[in-house]
């Protein structure tokens, strides 16, 4: 089972993550979204729904509704459902929602508090554990099926980071657009030094 751990130091490292965990998701991929109160569930799925051109905005806890969908720019239709309000080993629960639909629907499936009803999900999963590591960072560690490790996006984390400070590839080409375009200004005339090269 491939295991990734990695720090969140901030919403810009969530951002990444989840650009990059967005690109990894397959049709009928389920992620277990564990870790206590504010660790950072909700804020990782919109960081996901974000990178597949959802408003983040539109992506709020289900827990009371138990699960929202969301209708991406392309891609499969992201799932979201939360599981703290419901009872572990009753299926009817599940049926009631209209789980089998949800679950066999070829979306992507993100479970928070998912581990309240893991017994219960069918076939292979991933599960990703979040934990405070101060203020505003997180610990994130990610078990993965083995068949997530054969797919090309796997190894590319260590390279998601290097387009630091952009959290997508779109954010980097929109800040390109901006120079290019005139939206981003010298605020003083260039001199001779600033062309110099040491």
């Amino acid at each position: 089972m491939p295991t990734l751990e990695t720090r969140l130091g901030s919403l810009g490292d969530t951002a990444r993550f989840g650009a990059w965990l967005a690109a990894l998701l397959r049709p009928g991929d389920v992620v277990v979204l564990s870790g206590e109160l504010g660790a950072g569930k909700t804020t990782l799925v919109r960081a996901i729904a974000a990178a597949r051109g959802v408003d983040p905005r539109n992506v709020s806890s289900p827990t009371f509704t138990v699960l929202h969908e969301y209708a991406p720019d392309e891609g499969p239709v992201i799932v979201h459902a939360d599981a703290y309000r419901l009872e572990g080993d009753d299926e009817t629960e599940l049926d009631l929602l209209g789980w089998d639909r949800v679950a066999g629907g070829g979306g992507v499936l993100l479970i928070e508090w998912g581990e309240r009803i893991e017994s219960l999900l069918e076939g292979e999963h991933a599960r990703i554990v979040l934990g405070h590591d101060g203020p505003d960072s997180r610990l994130l560690t990610l078990e993965a099926p083995d068949a997530w490790g054969e797919r090309a996006e796997w190894s590319a984390w260590s390279g998601a980071r290097s387009g630091f400070p952009f959290a997508s590839e779109r954010e980097q080409w929109a800040d390109l657009y901006r120079w290019f375009s005139g939206g981003y200004r010298i605020s003083r005339p260039i001199e001779d030094p600033d062309e110099q090269v040491e």
